[in-house]
């Protein structure tokens, strides 16, 4: 697509190129009419000016460039601690909650609900719960993080396993599994 749009605007430019009606000028290359001295001692005064507001602009231009670049280097490169932490103490917590709802024989909906809204709730975010988990797992955003929890129970161990992301700009991310043998009654 792109490489139709490049093709059809060199198109263009060539065909105003060859389109443009042909100059005639005199055999002369010297000015020989008063008009060409009075427009020759005009643009000689005007050659200063032109030269002044080209330089304005090109500092400006410089100006507004080292800022561009200043203002980029700023951004940090790599994630700040807070951020792995804050990721890190909400996916324990909110595993944690998945796992003692199950305890209190909640079902796993029950239990993913209660850990999102947990982990909406440790990343300082308001999480309206839905009732339409359905499954054993789950992804959803909350705030700027990415959650996938899951829940999986097979017959004599349960496994809480909750990831969060966070993306750009700093690709962070926490893993909590929490596994707990059920008793067999």
């Amino acid at each position: 697509m792109l490489y139709l749009i490049h093709h059809h605007i060199f198109a263009l430019f060539i065909g105003i190129l060859c389109w443009s009606p042909s100059l005639s000028a005199h055999d002369e290359f010297y000015p020989h009419h008063q008009e060409d001295f009075e427009s020759l001692t005009r643009l000689r005064e005007l050659q200063g000016t032109v030269l002044l507001i080209t330089a304005a602009f090109l500092g400006i231009l410089t100006i507004l460039i080292y800022f561009g670049f200043q203002k980029s280097k700023k951004e940090p490169d790599e994630p700040d601690e807070s951020v792995q932490t804050r990721l890190s103490t909400a996916a324990t917590a909110a595993a944690k909650t998945a796992q003692q709802v199950r305890s209190a024989n909640g079902t796993i909906s029950e239990a993913i609900e209660a850990a999102l809204a947990t982990y909406a709730e440790a990343s300082g975010i308001v999480w309206r719960t839905s009732t339409g988990v359905k499954g054993n797992t789950v992804r959803c955003k909350i705030g700027s993080d990415i959650i996938m929890l899951s829940i999986h129970v097979d017959s004599d161990t349960e496994i809480v396993r909750l990831r969060a992301e966070r993306g750009f700009p700093y690709e962070v991310n926490a893993v909590v599994e929490l596994r707990v043998r059920r008793n067999r009654e």
